[in-house]
């Protein structure tokens, strides 16, 4: 459930950065949206640990989580 909390957060709040009206909404959202990413791939790698992910899974989804974070950057 926290994994897929903190990547609905993450899209709403990249959704909204395109969406606000100034440079100070825009940096509050962008921040939001890298400590959501920094997230979801904590929350991976504990799905991971109950084999709730495999590891090719694992792998996946981190690349993407982290190529997404250093866009975000």
């Amino acid at each position: 459930m926290e994994l897929q909390d903190s990547a609905y957060v993450a899209r709403i709040a990249v959704e909204r950065y395109f969406n606000a009206n100034d440079s100070e909404e825009q940096a509050l959202f962008l921040a939001t949206a890298i400590e959501q990413t920094t997230k979801v791939n904590e929350h991976i790698l504990l799905a991971s640990n109950y084999d709730l992910l495999g590891p090719v899974d694992v792998a996946h989804l981190s690349a993407l989580a982290e190529h997404i974070h250093e866009r975000l950057q």
